[in-house]
């Protein structure tokens, strides 16, 4: 995910010029084309605050329209963080976010959930200078340096955080891009790491009892298995059975669009 320091500091203006010119259509649905979305910040910015326009942004790279692919990503997820999380709000939080990778989510929702510290990780030195740049580039207050963490490991071997020290953990597209042992340690870890009634939210596209649907999950799960053999859609059942193990229950199956989900696992 790309990130214009130009694109932040005008959003604002943009949205208003907006809201004034249609306001009068809200009553209708309408469709709306944006040319060059560049890094995605301002479609992802304006889109949730105009809720009667369907936006199609668009580009002419493939790097810029991966970007965008990673705003609409980090919105879908910040909105159900925020429904979640929303009677918490008086509360200063701990969240874990684990399998950082660019920096890209935790930087993106983070300022909408100012009462929540975040402490981003990844087994990368790579992904872990790309957090580090996204953090001074966006200038988000309540993102901790990354730390290096294999949810494979141990809880113990988690970066030194205390047991029952989380009031969320995060893994947005993990399962999916790893090892099955990695979804498995970080099923056991959160069930040390999280205090009582914290939640494990999960996010990416999964098998439901052995099958996987629509056929572009299919082809996902056949990419990813040819590019490394132990990647691929985990099931969501074994996933509820793991979690249960470890003092975790799946206690809501969101459906997001593009035939993603986001599973909340509670601490019990």
């Amino acid at each position: 995910m790309l990130v214009s320091p130009a694109a932040e500091r005008s959003q604002a203006s943009l949205l208003s010029v907006l809201q004034a010119l249609l306001e009068d259509q809200s009553h209708r649905k309408l469709f709306g084309l944006e040319l060059g979305s560049g890094t995605g910040q301002h479609i992802t910015h304006f889109a949730p605050e105009l809720p009667f326009i369907t936006w199609q942004p668009s580009d002419i790279t493939e790097e810029s329209r991966n970007s965008i692919r990673a705003y609409i990503d980090a919105t879908k997820v910040k909105s159900v963080l925020q429904a979640l999380l929303e009677d918490q709000s008086h509360r200063k939080l701990f969240g874990l976010e684990l399998g950082s990778g660019t920096g890209q989510h935790i930087t993106h929702f983070a300022p909408e959930l100012p009462f929540i510290t975040w402490q981003p990780s990844d087994i990368t030195e790579e992904s872990r200078n790309s957090i580090r740049a996204y953090i001074d580039a966006t200038k988000v207050k309540s993102v901790l340096q990354p730390v290096f963490l294999d949810a494979r490991e141990p809880w113990e071997k988690w970066a030194g955080l205390p047991q029952s020290s989380c009031d969320v953990i995060t893994a947005f597209n993990l399962f999916q891009y790893s090892s099955f042992s990695t979804a498995e340690g970080a099923l056991k870890g959160s069930g040390q790491i999280l205090k009582q009634n914290g939640i494990l939210i999960t996010y990416g596209p999964y098998a439901i009892n052995g099958v996987i649907t629509p056929t572009c999950n299919e082809e996902l799960d056949q990419r990813l298995r040819e590019m490394n053999p132990e990647w691929g859609l985990p099931d969501i059942d074994v996933l509820r059975q793991l979690a249960f193990g470890n003092g975790l229950r799946l206690e809501r199956m969101i459906e997001m669009e593009e035939n993603n989900k986001c599973l909340v696992f509670r601490k019990v």
